[in-house]
């Protein structure tokens, strides 16, 4: 009886200890402020919102907040200081894609203007703990993407070197198959809900329309340096001085990668090519 009296009282006392600790534990999560840190904080709260309530980003700004928050840390106490923190990284956040955006909305818009911006939202994003996350910078790390994608297409000259092996009598790459990726590229870009961020730059909207008429050119271009290449390593074969097998198969194997030559650039044919075959002696219907 004794032995379970004792038991009794030891739970109780581990009970009460219990208590005490969540108590004492409740009550150093609530930070008590003094008057001064009040003052302090309503006055460094009111000077932050006057320095960023134009929403215009500035990264020396940005900056110099960080500064003057961290150098008052201990006088504010960990409650006002975090809460000024984020009040800071909010304006910062807002401030900056509000200024990417307008950015983008200008048709004189340029790679160097967007990519400083950027440079910005890296070091934003270095003080600014848990914004990678965040909605709004995810939005223009997305439109960035896109406008890097879009500016590649709106700049390229689409200008491609052919490769003629005569062993395998075939050529790479396949310009019809690179012309249709490109335009399918971008149809999708075009088609993106972020593209309403960039259309109003004209170095993309005005490269973008030309695509078909800059491809119809870097594929002329490429059927003519193709078509060279093939004919200049069928006359290394010196078809002058070949006769029976040799010429029947060396105008065989003409006839062949002359087909597959017309069905890569139909319906145009190439003069170089056509006249070649003309220089041959007829072995087979083609």
């Amino acid at each position: 009886m004794k032995a379970l009296k004792l038991i009794l009282i030891a739970l109780v006392m581990a009970g009460v200890l219990t208590g005490l600790m969540l108590l004492n534990l409740s009550g150093d999560s609530e930070e008590k402020t003094t008057p001064e840190q009040e003052a302090l904080y309503s006055k460094l709260q009111k000077k932050i919102d006057n320095h960023w309530d134009s929403d215009e980003w500035n990264l020396t700004q940005f900056n110099s907040d960080y500064i003057m928050l961290n150098k008052q840390k201990e006088e504010l106490g960990r409650q006002y200081f975090t809460s000024l923190t984020d009040q800071l990284n909010a304006n910062g956040n807002k401030a900056l894609y509000q200024y990417l955006k307008n950015a983008y909305a200008r048709p004189d818009c340029t790679r160097e203007d967007i990519d400083a911006l950027m440079d910005d939202m890296s070091r934003f994003l270095q003080k600014a703990s848990g914004y990678d996350k965040d909605k709004l910078v995810k939005e223009m790390q997305a439109t960035y993407s896109l406008y890097i994608e879009a500016l590649a297409l709106a700049t390229s000259s689409f200008y491609r070197t052919p490769t003629f092996d005569m062993a395998s009598n075939s050529f790479s790459p396949s310009f019809r198959k690179y012309k249709n990726e490109q335009l399918k590229l971008a149809n999708e870009i075009q088609q993106s809900e972020l593209f309403a961020n960039i259309c109003n730059i004209e170095e993309v909207t005005q490269g973008l329309s030309t695509m078909p008429t800059r491809l119809s050119e870097a594929e002329e271009d490429y059927m003519k340096k193709l078509a060279k290449k093939i004919v200049d390593e069928y006359k290394k074969a010196n078809p002058e001085q070949l006769s029976g097998d040799s010429i029947k198969e060396h105008r065989e194997r003409f006839v062949a990668i002359r087909k597959k030559f017309n069905e890569e650039f139909q319906p145009k044919t190439n003069p170089l090519i056509e006249g070649y075959i003309r220089t041959l002696p007829i072995i087979s219907n083609e």
